[in-house]
């Protein structure tokens, strides 16, 4: 069981939203850095979300090039999923 590993093996729980911290009381996971289909990533807005929320991590930041085109998209995909 996982009450049975050390705090170093733990995997962190998922992200709710509003989470900024794990039960542990270590600090929530998040990405600060990631690219859309609408600068050069390869993935949509709501894919990167989606990705994030399946990954664990409370936050994503959509850090597109020369444009805020994924912005709205992240948003949305962002609050259905409980992801900032």
């Amino acid at each position: 069981s996982s009450a049975s590993r050390s705090p170093a093996t733990r995997r962190p729980k998922p992200a709710t939203s509003g989470d900024r911290v794990t039960a542990g009381g270590t600090p929530a996971h998040v990405d600060l850095h990631a690219h859309s289909t609408a600068s050069d990533g390869t993935q949509s807005a709501t894919a990167l979300v989606e990705l994030a929320r399946r990954a664990g991590l409370a936050a994503v930041a959509i850090t597109d090039h020369d444009t805020l085109g994924g912005a709205v998209e992240a948003l949305a995909a962002g609050e259905r999923l409980g992801v900032d």
